[in-house]
């Protein structure tokens, strides 16, 4: 069971986490709706690398996706933190082990629950590049 004192820490640096992350957020999409004519992108098309130009715009998408996604986590394990609990693992409800919470704060599985699910659906995700 985490103390008073590193539950505190571990808050503090998902807050802290989450309010970077969603500054870098903010901003990519401030310099996504900004053309300003001399991008990568933009280059690519005008040499023909369509192809090259779509990966690099799919590149940022995906990147914007995995951002929005570690938000949502942070934003899960403060909630967890919120209603008590934090730490508890979702599949067997045994505490999940203390160094994974203060490497990973937004575990929601013990290890040994990690390891099945990963071994049960690993390899069902389609690649998408």
């Amino acid at each position: 069971m985490l103390s008073e004192k590193e539950l505190k820490e571990i808050e503090r640096g998902l807050r802290e986490r989450y309010k970077t992350l969603l500054e870098e957020v903010r901003e990519k999409l401030r310099a996504a709706r900004v053309p300003t004519g001399s991008d990568q992108a933009d280059a690519l098309i005008e040499e023909g690398d369509m192809a090259l130009a779509d990966l690099l715009s799919h590149t940022s998408m995906l990147e914007g996706q995995r951002d929005v996604q570690e938000l949502q986590s942070i934003e899960g394990a403060l909630e967890r933190i919120k209603d008590g609990s934090f730490g508890t693992c979702v599949h067997c409800g045994n505490e999940i082990e203390r160094p994974r919470l203060k490497v990973h704060p937004t575990a929601v599985r013990c290890m040994r629950c990690q390891e099945d699910y990963e071994r049960t659906y690993a390899g069902t995700v389609t690649p998408t590049l």
